[in-house]
């Protein structure tokens, strides 16, 4: 099956290019800079989501990581300059600093997502298991949580 490329133009200017295949994997970008990755949380979000659903759900979340792609730097540049300032920051800190960045802008994915479906979104899970979501939340909440341990030391 041949990917379905979408594209949409991101408030801060330049096209963002999302490619949804069968099976596992995922290609996302801005312009011609377009990534293959695999959809892990989209994976997890969508368990037991009919194809169709399972395929608009993760173009929107895909679409919501370049939406929020500036935010999500400026957040990990934030929270890394305020670490640093504090004191010297190790490997690890710098590895939960990169995690927990990362977890934040996961949730600003979905947060987009889960906006822009509007209640598609709540008609899509209607016939699907709770869990995957709750894990979703609290795992991305949690590290993103703990990650501000470094900022805090």
């Amino acid at each position: 099956m041949h990917a379905k490329r979408e594209k949409m133009r991101t408030w801060f200017g330049p096209e963002a290019v999302v490619e949804i295949e069968a099976g596992f994997r995922h290609r996302a970008g801005l312009g011609r800079f377009v990534i293959p990755h695999p959809p892990v949380i989209n994976w997890l979000l969508r368990l037991r989501l009919p194809r169709d659903v399972y395929e608009r759900l993760g173009r929107l979340h895909e679409f919501g990581h370049l939406q929020s792609a500036p935010v999500a730097v400026l957040y990990g540049l934030v929270m890394t300059a305020a670490a640093a300032f504090r004191g010297g920051l190790t490997w690890w800190d710098g590895l939960w600093l990169a995690l927990g960045s990362h977890a934040a802008w996961e949730m600003m994915a979905e947060a987009f997502t889960i906006k822009r479906a509007g209640a598609a979104y709540r008609q899509g899970y209607a016939n699907a298991p709770l869990w995957p979501r709750v894990l979703f939340w609290l795992l991305t909440a949690g590290v993103a949580a703990f990650a501000w341990r470094v900022v805090l030391k």
